[in-house]
């Protein structure tokens, strides 16, 4: 999107007029969401469903593969996403590569109802119309694919098709309608969560690169993303986008914060952090945490009222 200036490698985004949408340019055609956390390098895509149809149990009626690839900058988050199938006789699994040039199983599982009325009714998947597994990190290309040799002839009438998907765990709930739908493809879009690192290297080595390295501006930081490579997070004290020049702003924590200091604590915000005082006459080890208390102003001068009357006591008996 715009000039090759205003975007780093591997980050270009191209508009679609015609669907209104954001790709990812060095993508399979995969339409990009949004980025939902700078912070932790998260961008929400959407992606397809692949499926499955046989007329009958020796038949395969239609098919509908995914290729889902993205560039070395993004991988398929593990932590945020599950490979999920649908299905009453349903064994599937996703490959990195096409079949057969790279058919190296990162995760399947299986889906079966012998009867209709078997099929799970609620929203989990517990292997009775949809099953789910964990996907591996690491991963920025996926096929899902079917095992075509399972006898469906019992449930054919019920459950003619499978389909297979990787979605954000969170977003996707069963229904029990999946499972007997030809057509669900077409009702569900799956939207998943992709990890980024800016740079391949570790930060060590990116620092060494000032024209490249994207941690250079005022109070944004390096962070290694271990084996992938690194990016950039505001420092503590400070929010916003620490990948542009002045990016990385205050953050004024009196405001922010819903009890920064203790009771009758005052708040005075710092550049990158914040102080807490205690009002005139009290007094405290540590406002922020610690209670204010009255301070004993009088205890100098009853001293001093104290001493002059024992010499006084002492003049007279002399």
């Amino acid at each position: 999107m715009g000039d090759k200036g205003c975007f780093r490698e591997g980050f270009q985004v191209i508009c679609s007029p015609s669907d209104n949408v954001a790709i990812l340019a060095d993508s399979s055609e995969i339409p990009l969401l949004e980025i939902n956390n700078l912070t932790l390098g998260e961008a929400r895509v959407q992606s397809k469903v692949a499926r499955l149809c046989n007329s009958t149990s020796s038949t395969i009626e239609d098919i509908q593969s995914v290729n889902f690839s993205v560039g070395p900058s993004f991988t398929v988050s593990g932590a945020r996403n599950k490979f999920t199938a649908i299905g009453c006789a349903t064994v599937a699994s996703i490959v990195r590569g096409p079949v057969p040039d790279d058919s190296s199983v990162t995760s399947a599982c299986g889906s079966f109802c012998y009867k209709e009325d078997s099929i799970d009714n609620g929203t989990k998947c517990l292997g009775r119309g949809c099953c789910q597994s964990p996907i591996p990190e690491s991963l920025n290309s996926f096929y899902p694919v079917f095992l075509t040799d399972v006898d469906n002839s019992g449930v054919q009438n019920f459950s003619a098709c499978s389909y297979a998907f990787i979605a954000e765990e969170d977003s996707f709930k069963f229904d029990p309608s999946y499972a007997k739908s030809n057509s669900f493809q077409k009702h569900y879009n799956p939207h998943l969560v992709l990890d980024w690192v800016v740079g391949q290297e570790t930060c060590a080595e990116a620092m060494k690169s000032e024209s490249s390295y994207a941690c250079k501006f005022q109070n944004s930081t390096c962070i290694d993303v271990p084996g992938r490579g690194y990016r950039c997070s505001c420092s503590a004290g400070y929010d916003g986008n620490p990948y542009l020049d002045g990016g990385c702003q205050d953050i004024d924590e009196c405001k922010t914060l819903p009890q920064p200091c203790t009771k009758d604590g005052q708040c005075i915000n710092t550049e990158g952090s914040y102080a807490c005082t205690c009002s005139r006459g009290t007094h405290s080890d540590d406002a922020k945490s610690l209670p204010c208390t009255p301070t004993d102003d009088n205890g100098p001068n009853k001293m001093v009222i104290g001493i002059s009357v024992a010499l006084s006591l002492l003049s007279s008996l002399c």
